[in-house]
């Protein structure tokens, strides 16, 4: 059959013509996993002395292209394998190392898997240390370590902190703290009493939290509560339940003959701070049965913390609610002058947006 001009018959493999003098191509071989890092470490090796051998030419161009396609897709599947790796369901199979070995001596592994509730019954059964063991395992471990430690802090009726991390070694000291507090509470009333705070004090702000409606009855027996009170971080809410015991503190008068005047103190600044963190509505509505405080400072002693706070909180009040607040300008008028913490400034301030609402 005639040829069309400028064309070749095509000439497959196993056809009848001649192809003595068409190139062989060789079989693919199959290499095992064990011998990739050898011809890997073979191509290197040849790459780098056929660099140290000469420069290349144009001849060589079309092998650069072949061999630079090739390491692409082999970095391409590496990557591909590396992100199924990342990516793979908790519960795949696990790796479990067995008592045999290969003929290089190196160990067999086989491969279990665990129904989800076999992972949850196990756990059940282990400490918090036990817990930061296994979750090294793998990452179904991991997974059903994280979900069992949730649920305990659920179970407890704890709340953690903003962004704070549950690690194993924190609800160790959780269980640990929900275990002493009923009997530190119940301890009787008196020298023992310093005692308990001085151990509240580290307890973590979730715990106190848990046992706030305890806590507040030990107010009146020491002033100190209101430290302890202070460090559980109560909620806004509350915080708003019981704004009435916030406002009787802050405005109790103080016995300077007590020894326990430095904790009153103390005590006073501590139901200030929790005060400024009611909700804005209602610091505008009860903070003028507050403003008494700033009688308690003289122009000759060192700025008060209470004093500080209350003018704080003022300074975030609306013109319309400062302009209400009766005997505002008395009670600012002598911190004008004052310029610790900018606290003239602040006063100053207050009494502009007040007048310009009158």
């Amino acid at each position: 059959m005639a040829t069309p001009l400028g064309k070749r018959p095509l000439e497959l493999d196993g056809s009848t013509g001649s192809s003595s003098d068409q190139p062989v191509r060789k079989a693919a071989r199959t290499i095992d996993v064990e011998d990739r890092m050898a011809v890997l470490h073979d191509i290197r090796d040849s790459l780098r002395s056929l660099a140290s051998s000469g420069p290349l030419t144009k001849a060589h161009a079309d092998v650069l292209g072949a061999i630079g396609v090739q390491v692409s897709l082999l970095r391409d599947a590496f990557t591909r394998e590396q992100e199924r790796i990342r990516n793979r369901p908790v519960s795949e199979a696990m790796l479990v190392r067995t008592a045999d070995v290969h003929a290089d001596g190196s160990s067999v592994w086989h491969e279990v898997i665990l129904p989800p509730e076999m992972f949850d019954r196990i756990i059940g059964y282990l400490t918090p240390k036990e817990m930061g063991r296994v979750v090294c395992f793998s990452r179904a471990w991991k997974a059903a370590v994280d979900a069992n430690a949730h649920a305990r802090i659920r179970e407890l009726g704890l709340e953690l902190e903003h962004r704070q991390r549950l690690t194993m070694r924190l609800l160790s000291t959780l269980e640990e703290q929900m275990k002493r507090a009923p009997s530190l509470l119940a301890a009787p009333r008196g020298a023992g009493l310093q005692t308990l705070y001085d151990s509240f004090v580290d307890f973590e702000p979730c715990v106190l939290r848990r046992h706030l409606d305890q806590i507040v009855p030990l107010i009146p027996d020491h002033p100190r509560a209101w430290q302890v009170l202070k460090y559980s971080r109560p909620s806004a809410e509350w915080l708003a339940q019981h704004v009435d015991l916030l406002v009787s503190e802050v405005v109790a008068p103080k016995n300077e003959d007590d020894d326990d005047d430095v904790w009153q103190e103390l005590a006073a600044d501590a139901a200030i701070g929790l005060f400024i963190e009611l909700p804005q509505a209602m610091i505008e509505a009860n903070v003028a049965r507050v403003l008494s405080v700033l009688d308690r400072q003289t122009p000759q002693d060192a700025l008060e913390i209470s004093t500080y706070l209350i003018v704080h909180a003022l300074k975030d009040l609306s013109p319309a609610v400062l302009a209400r607040l009766p005997g505002l300008r008395e009670r600012l008028q002598p911190l004008l002058a004052r310029t610790e913490h900018g606290i003239g400034e602040m006063a100053s301030e207050i009494l502009y947006l007040a007048k310009a609402m009158m």
